[in-house]
């Protein structure tokens, strides 16, 4: 369960350095208590106006198996907490999600091979469920390019380029794996 978690938070780190130049108005909230994800999706519906629908059981999975990983992890057991996220999870639509792994979420506090790899599959489905939503928002043509630098090297190259529009839209292709718009 670490690993999945440190991943996430990791995506959710970068993710949040990269909405600075792709969604303008976007600041980070620092509120204490909510994950990162849940930061940023609020965040985003404050600054930005933009709704990323995440399904409340996913969170539920998800807050039951970032508190079991702290508790894991730091050898403090909170098994009040731990049996209250656990009763806010619908499981049987959870493992919709992750059909081959019926072991997942069996008991509270007992992890299995299967948990490990749902937390995985979770984590994986968050992480393309906020980009897919926020991808309509982008409006490419006014990214603040200054934010990244990535970004403030490609434009730095692009000037010399004869072909600046196939080499914009190839640049974007190959960081965030989408097309430009033809409007945009």
């Amino acid at each position: 369960l670490v690993y999945p978690n440190a991943c996430f938070d990791s995506f959710i780190d970068n993710f949040s350095k990269e909405l600075k130049c792709l969604v303008k108005n976007y600041l980070t909230d620092q509120s204490d208590g909510d994950p990162k994800v849940l930061k940023v999706v609020k965040s985003l519906r404050k600054h930005c106006g933009i709704c990323i629908d995440l399904p409340k059981n996913m969170i539920n999975v998800y807050t039951y198996y970032r508190h079991s990983r702290n508790c894991l992890a730091h050898h403090n057991p909170n098994d009040l907490q731990l049996k209250k996220d656990f009763s806010l999870i619908d499981r049987e639509d959870f493992l919709k999600l992750v059909p081959s792994w019926q072991d997942a979420l069996k008991e509270c506090g007992v992890y299995k091979l299967d948990d490990a790899i749902a937390f995985s599959a979770l984590v994986k489905r968050l992480a393309d469920t906020i980009s897919q939503q926020l991808y309509y928002h982008i409006n490419w043509a006014e990214i603040a390019f200054e934010e990244d630098l990535e970004w403030r090297e490609m434009i730095r190259k692009l000037k010399a380029k004869p072909d600046k529009e196939v080499t914009l839209r190839g640049f974007v292709k190959s960081k965030y794996g989408e097309r430009i718009p033809e409007m945009q």
